[in-house]
């Protein structure tokens, strides 16, 4: 396979983190795990779109309970307009879609509420009570479904379509990342930009960059 049209093997949930966000962690022919630069093997080509739609691994988390009557995937809210989203905060965001993005990022719930800035008094009653979340930490929550969906968009693009097979699913991947130190970030993790607006537009503009081989 000639360079144009090569992927970068993403690392497996359960092998090593990548050493920083400008390398990745791949696997060579005798099995080993090795870190190299985005440069040598960049994370997300986008020369092959043969990813399908209904890959078991991609579709496994295709649907979330938003809301009274709201179903949406991943991918859907990561291509919604801002004023689409907007309308979705305002209609009412269960406290239950947080603990379904935690299952679905496979991260601990108390830990993911803390760095969304989600009091965890108000989180456990809400959740207890099947309320709904106040404006300001829907938007939170809806911002890190759509940091899943554009993974999951992403992927769908610019990945290596051998890679997305049944054992592969985009959330729990994205999960493992957030949690991984970025270089580019200060060596920060990308869960800990999850609390404001702001900071979740940051993990997203290095996602794309990414995808374009800025970091490469």
């Amino acid at each position: 396979m000639t360079s144009s049209s090569r992927h970068t093997t993403l690392p497996p949930k359960d092998g090593p983190a990548p050493a920083d966000a400008g390398s990745m962690t791949v696997k060579d022919a005798s099995g080993r795990y090795t870190t190299q630069k985005v440069a040598e093997t960049r994370l997300l080509r986008k020369s092959d779109h043969r990813i399908a739609e209904n890959k078991p691994g991609m579709a496994k988390f295709q649907k979330l309970v938003i809301g009274p009557g709201l179903e949406l995937s991943y991918v859907a809210i990561a291509t919604h307009s801002a004023s689409e989203n907007s309308d979705i905060v305002r209609r009412g965001i269960r406290a239950d879609f947080v603990k379904q993005l935690a299952t679905d990022l496979e991260i601990d719930q108390s830990m993911l509420t803390d760095h969304m800035g989600i009091a965890r008094s108000t989180f456990s009653r809400k959740l207890k009570n099947d309320e709904l979340l106040s404006t300001g930490d829907g938007a939170i929550a809806l911002g890190v479904a759509r940091i899943v969906g554009e993974v999951d968009r992403i992927l769908r693009e610019s990945g290596d379509p051998e890679q997305m097979g049944e054992d592969f699913h985009v959330a729990e991947w994205t999960g493992h990342w957030l949690r991984q130190p970025v270089k580019a970030l200060g060596n920060r993790r990308p869960l800990d930009y999850l609390d404001n607006a702001f900071g979740q537009e940051t993990v997203l503009q290095f996602i794309r960059q990414m995808q374009s081989g800025a970091y490469a």
